[in-house]
């Protein structure tokens, strides 16, 4: 596991920093993009690494996450935005299905 902040080098990307990890293996944090903008995103070892400004649903369309900062062992994230704090809660799915945070 990574220790909180950690810092690692992506392919494609500037900067990444993991900012928390749940007993189910979800890591959230933040990258810097190409042009400086930084991303909230969401990893798992079935899907990778998934921005959640992409995989929100609902999201209204002037709201940017830039940083995901925890995440639950229930899978609700506390993220960054343009507006401050934000809480995302992860979907209800029947118990038979794969769990993932936030959307499809």
């Amino acid at each position: 596991m990574a220790p909180p902040d950690a810092t690692a080098s992506v392919p494609g990307t500037p900067a990444l920093v993991a900012r928390g990890i749940n007993q189910t293996e979800q890591i959230v944090g933040s990258y810097t993009g190409a042009s400086g903008e930084k991303h909230a995103f969401v990893w798992t070892a079935s899907q990778g690494m998934r921005d959640l400004n992409d995989v929100v649903r609902n999201k209204p369309p002037e709201l940017t996450l830039s940083d995901a900062l925890a995440i639950s062992d229930a899978g609700a994230i506390v993220a960054q935005s343009n507006t401050g704090l934000v809480l995302l809660r992860p979907l209800s799915k029947p118990a038979s299905s794969t769990s993932m945070p936030l959307g499809d």
